[in-house]
């Protein structure tokens, strides 16, 4: 852990970062959005340019249309990084640098109108699929997450401005009813709001002298926390001090504490925020819904009530035939996500060259586009895998045991058919007759 500078002279807002009576940071100034600005209009698909549709353009059921979280990657030009005199690799000036989401849809096209009684749903505690809910007489998995799905995609997806709109949508729309838990709600949204979504100068500088800098920092498996960087765009993580350490040294510099309980609190928030986006990195149907009984109603008033409920063209859908209702927090029962995705955040197609990089970083999930696979790991059953392992071995042990006993009596009726081969390899290998492999 790096030491601090006496010169050191904190800028306002950093010092509203953390929180003296409390062993947390405070929400920063800096990284409070502005609601004004976010009231910004996004371009919008409904001029016929919508990517959830087939090769025709025809529009898929929403019941049958699925998605997947895949994580967080860091979208700078690597290959336009260059050598300073002092030894380390820095961006050109003109290369940006950002965080963005990856996103993949998918389409069941066996789908039979069974909406979401139609799936078995797979149980983040146990890594069983749950059959309880299916309804109809298809019932199958929603597994768009296994690599052997019987889903097909329908393309992957990046949100160009990061966990910012992209999460806003999410939860306060199907992630609220996935939840069902109004404290993990409100921790959610809280933390949403605060993440930084530009590279944050800090005043802290290393034994170099060399500014520093804090942003998200994507991890393995979807996750991320917080990173300090040496270089202006966030590029290049500091090889002295980690956000841990900064937190520490904060502490001890300003307070005479070591700042071991802020650091802890700061590692559990990420932890937290991590274990609740989980939900999301197994397959989930487009259309919202709620598997508890009766849904929750919030405060949805239907078109009788004061505030009319919006129109299918904004996501809003009907009730759910089996009870499945999602009553969400902005007002909509049964919303489509994936055209909250596509017409409230900025988003884009991703192309191979994005998915080789943030599979290069080692931050996102496993996904196979045009038979290449890129990143790794994912939530899958375990005794599925093991019995499939077991059928593929026991099927090619069957079929190898078959061949051998076919090749086996093959030979022996060949060379009955020859007696002068036989008797050329009897005197050549001193074969008897009655030798097991020739009667």
């Amino acid at each position: 852990m790096q030491s601090i500078s006496r010169n050191f002279h904190p800028q306002w807002n950093e010092m509203r970062f953390f929180n003296r009576e409390k062993p947390q940071l405070s929400i920063p100034v800096s990284f409070t959005r502005n609601l004004e600005d976010n009231e910004r209009e996004l371009e919008s698909q409904d001029d016929g340019d919508s990517y959830l549709v087939d090769r025709k353009g025809n529009e898929y059921e929403p019941y049958a249309l699925a998605w997947r979280y895949l994580g967080m990657y860091i979208d700078c030009d690597v290959d336009a990084m260059s050598e300073a005199s002092y030894g380390r690799r820095r961006l050109e000036d003109d290369v940006d640098c950002s965080r963005k989401v990856l996103w993949a849809a998918y389409v069941d096209p066996r789908y039979s109108g069974g909406s979401i009684g139609e799936y078995q749903y797979f149980n983040l505690t146990t890594l069983q699929w749950d059959k309880q809910y299916c309804k109809s007489r298809r019932c199958v998995r929603m597994d768009c997450h296994e690599p052997n799905t019987h889903f097909k995609l329908v393309g992957v997806f990046k949100e160009t401005d990061g966990m910012e709109d992209w999460a806003e949508q999410l939860f306060k729309h199907e992630g609220i009813c996935l939840w069902n838990d109004e404290d993990g709600y409100e921790f959610m949204q809280k933390y949403r709001e605060i993440w930084p979504n530009y590279c944050y100068q800090l005043s802290l500088t290393g034994d170099d002298g060399g500014t520093l800098y804090l942003h998200m920092k994507p991890e393995a498996w979807g996750n991320f926390s917080y990173g300090i960087y040496s270089d202006e765009d966030c590029s290049q993580e500091s090889e002295y001090v980690s956000f841990s350490d900064y937190v520490q040294i904060h502490y001890n510099y300003y307070y005479g504490s070591n700042g071991n309980s802020a650091a802890q609190t700061w590692n559990s928030t990420f932890s937290k925020w991590n274990d609740y986006m989980n939900v999301y990195k197994i397959c989930q149907p487009c259309r919202a819904y709620n598997l508890l009984p009766d849904g929750n109603m919030r405060d949805y008033e239907g078109e009788e009530g004061g505030r009319r409920v919006r129109e299918e063209n904004d996501g809003q859908g009907d009730a759910e035939q089996w009870g499945y209702d999602c009553y969400d927090d902005a007002g909509y029962r049964n919303c489509n996500q994936c055209y909250k995705f596509e017409t409230h955040t900025d988003y884009e197609q991703a192309s191979t060259y994005d998915l080789a990089r943030a599979s290069k970083q080692g931050t996102i999930l496993r996904i196979k586009v045009d038979g290449v696979i890129y990143g790794e790991g994912g939530y899958t059953s375990e005794a599925d895998f093991l019995a499939s392992t077991f059928s593929d071995v026991l099927f090619f042990a069957v079929v190898g045991t078959v061949a051998v006993g076919l090749i086996a009596w093959a030979t022996r009726a060949y060379l009955r058919k020859n007696p002068t081969l036989l008797n050329s390899l009897k005197e050549k290998f001193e074969v008897k007759t009655g030798d097991a492999v020739l009667t």
